[in-house]
């Protein structure tokens, strides 16, 4: 069921498909690390797109090159992501500038393909969301304000492993990964996210550790309130390290 907030939303918009699939939305995924869960465990893996080419002869389609990590284990792909319709707001000049409000939509497919020479390799599919905003010379950007950035752009699918039959969720977004709220990540107050301490060996550590905006609670789900006491610290040196974890470039 629709909720009326919902249903308020999704009417400032209508589809321009056809009259904007010809525009270049490459920016959207290119020179950006996306964080996400695969399997039942919350396991973390990372994605990145390091080459994005829109096709010559199919406007919907685009080619992209990319490598993919989960713990050390890094791999190579290559993907073909289709765009199935594109929605922007019917009046810019009313709801533009609102903090919630994107200036348009995508809403596509993608099926990716591991090197099926390297380590622990599968295939990627599913659909994708993302929120837009033009900026100069037409180009798009995607919308990013703070509160809604675990929205604006998601990946939802699943991933397997060549010649096996079982499937695992795998999805992944821009700082969160959609679908593991409540369970991984949930919302706690100005612009701060907590994150499940039982997940922290799952690949969490050093992303929690590294980001001030994520808090490591010592109870993930409580309905008491909370005080500086009832959060886990850590050690300068080892957040420290984490950092310096976090800004490698390992899809190089």
């Amino acid at each position: 069921m629709v909720s009326h907030g919902q249903e308020w939303l999704e009417n400032l918009y209508h589809e321009t498909t056809l009259q904007d699939i010809d525009k270049n939305y490459k920016q959207l995924w290119l020179d950006t690390s996306f964080q996400g869960v695969i399997g039942n465990r919350n396991q973390r893996i990372e994605m990145r797109f390091v080459s994005v080419v829109k096709d010559l002869t199919n406007p919907y389609k685009y080619h992209i090159a990319g490598k993919s990590k989960v713990n050390r284990n890094i791999c190579d792909f290559n993907c073909e992501l289709f765009i199935d319709s594109i929605k922007t707001l019917k009046d810019s000049t009313a709801y533009g500038e609102a903090p919630e409000i994107s200036k348009g939509m995508l809403l596509g497919s993608y099926f990716f393909k591991e090197d099926s020479t390297q380590s622990h390799v599968g295939k990627f599919q599913g659909h994708f969301y993302v929120k837009f905003d033009e900026f100069e010379e037409g180009k798009t950007k995607v919308f990013s304000e703070l509160y809604y950035d675990d929205e604006n752009l998601v990946f939802i699918g699943s991933w397997q492993e060549y010649n096996k039959g079982e499937r695992k969720d795998c999805n992944w977004g821009l700082l969160i990964p959609p679908g593991a709220k409540g369970t991984l990540f949930t919302y706690y107050e100005n612009g701060y996210y907590l994150i499940n301490p039982q997940y922290l060996d799952q690949g969490w550590e050093s992303y929690a550790l590294a980001n001030n905006w994520i808090l490591i609670p010592l109870v993930f789900q409580t309905n008491s309130p909370r005080f500086e006491k009832d959060f886990k610290s850590y050690n300068n040196p080892l957040i420290q390290q984490s950092k310096e974890i976090e800004e490698r470039i390992w899809w190089k």
